[in-house]
């Protein structure tokens, strides 16, 4: 096979590979806009949790907990090219909760790429799969809900951290889901809420609620962040092959035009011979 054909064939499966990365952009690009959307929505709903919370709080303090440990979620991803997305979340996992390290055992992670990145730094940790698209997130929740509340029973644990993403690109925060805490603490109701329920059963049902609309709010904007590390992420491999593109067909044409100079040098050195021939007749 001649250069030029060679280059020729590295051009074919690079433009081919640009297609394929295009077409993911575009799809992340999709599920960007529609989790942009829903998180508004979560951001809403989870301001009318905190408000719930204020005035069950006030008007009915609940004890202290009795001091435990800790148990940690760290909401990775599940797809690759996204750029330092669960570096980030490791990092700041091994860094910023250092007691992890001795108790490995009360860490969820979720999201098969954060998993294998944390194998070799963190071993002993809990994995679990998380969801690769928003429509994913009704079936993967509940499970992972009912996980973290059989673990906090299991492990003794009295508070719930998570670790994710958060509205601001590269920086992962750090959210103290259970127990919830009152944000506006002097807020004074003239009439406390009516409960029809005993306190103890409306807390421990609100609780429920309260953990499962916590987490899709923080799940969705995860993946949000998530999609919008790709884009970027791939919108860079793009512009790179974009280049190498360029580069390749500049020198394609310097080397068909290198075959075409010696094709045309073989057919006059060719035709000598073919005249010497000729004037024998």
């Amino acid at each position: 096979m001649s250069k030029f054909r060679k280059v020729e064939y590295h051009i074919q499966q690079l433009r081919e590979l640009q297609s394929i990365i295009t077409s993911m952009k575009t799809l992340s690009q999709l599920e960007l806009r529609k989790l942009t959307g829903r998180a508004e929505h979560y951001r809403e709903i989870a301001r009318v949790l905190q408000e719930m919370v204020d005035d069950y709080m006030v008007n009915f303090p609940q004890p202290h907990p009795i001091a435990g440990d800790d148990l940690v979620m760290v909401i990775g991803s599940e797809r690759g090219f996204c750029g330092p997305f669960n570096e980030l979340l490791g990092e700041a996992l091994l860094t910023g909760q250092a007691s992890v390290k001795e108790k490995p055992w009360r860490v969820l992670a979720i999201g098969r790429k954060l998993c294998s990145h944390l194998d070799d730094r963190l071993p002993g940790y809990i994995p679990l799969a998380g969801a690769g698209t928003s429509e994913e997130l009704a079936t993967v929740l509940p499970r992972i809900v009912t996980t973290v509340q059989r673990q906090m029973g299991e492990q003794k644990c009295t508070k719930l951290l998570v670790l994710s993403h958060g509205d601001d690109e590269g920086v992962v925060a750090v959210s103290h889901l259970l127990p919830p805490k009152p944000v506006q603490k002097e807020r004074e109701k003239l009439i406390p809420p009516h409960l029809y329920l005993e306190q103890a059963v409306f807390f421990r049902e609100f609780l429920s609620h309260y953990l499962y609309l916590s987490v899709i709010r923080l799940f969705t904007v995860s993946l949000m962040i998530e999609n919008r590390y790709r884009v970027e992420h791939l919108g860079g491999a793009v512009h790179r092959l974009d280049e190498r593109l360029q580069t390749l067909c500049t020198k394609a044409r310097s080397l068909r035009q290198e075959e075409i100079t010696e094709e045309i040098e073989m057919i006059l050195l060719g035709s000598g011979t073919f005249d010497a021939g000729l004037s024998g007749f």
